[in-house]
């Protein structure tokens, strides 16, 4: 379904990462997003709020850094004809979906440093607003295992691709020799 909210903002980007990942109910219904809530959950019952904005505020920023330069390495896999043969072979557009995940994680992950430097700059140490804390940081992690799925996702087809190339090579190769 298409986000009409981010056409008329005029942030397209935003609203191709958005439709091509699945919008709203592509991430309540995500098991990661469930799992996080849960972890969170535990957390807030018997760990500390105190302070709590100390821990994604010291682990996002490596890990948001390496995010991109994974996705840079992502896009660079293979070349164009790779691209073009999963784009043609996967009527979901893994090329989009792959990049949409990247997006999604590196999105999650900006969120939750956005989100904990305004809490650490007011000292919110509010067991709700710690929640919320806890909850996008434990979200921020399992989309990297997500992301790593995708990418094994691509290795999968780049296998696929190479041992096509292979073979039209040959095949190339025995027509010369007739």
């Amino acid at each position: 379904m298409k986000c009409k909210l981010f056409d008329y903002l005029k942030i397209k980007s935003f609203s191709t990462y958005w439709d091509n990942y699945g919008g709203f109910a592509a991430i309540v219904s995500s098991p990661y997003f469930r799992i996080s809530i849960l972890i969170s959950l535990i957390i807030i019952m018997f760990g500390s709020t105190e302070k709590w904005y100390d821990l994604p505020l010291n682990v996002l920023p490596n890990l948001l850094g390496f995010s991109i330069g994974a996705y840079a390495v992502v896009l660079v896999l293979g070349n164009g004809d790779f691209w073009k043969f999963i784009a043609q072979d996967n009527q979901d557009n893994l090329f989009m979906q792959i990049n949409s995940s990247f997006v999604h994680f590196i999105f999650v992950q900006v969120v939750s440093i956005i989100f904990a430097l305004i809490c650490e700059s007011l000292s919110t140490t509010n067991s709700l607003i710690a929640f919320i804390g806890y909850f996008l940081l434990i979200y921020a992690i399992f989309t990297a295992f997500a992301a790593t799925l995708a990418i094994l996702e691509v290795s999968k087809y780049y296998q696929v691709f190479l041992i096509e190339l292979d073979k039209k090579k040959k095949r190339e190769q025995a027509e010369g020799k007739e």
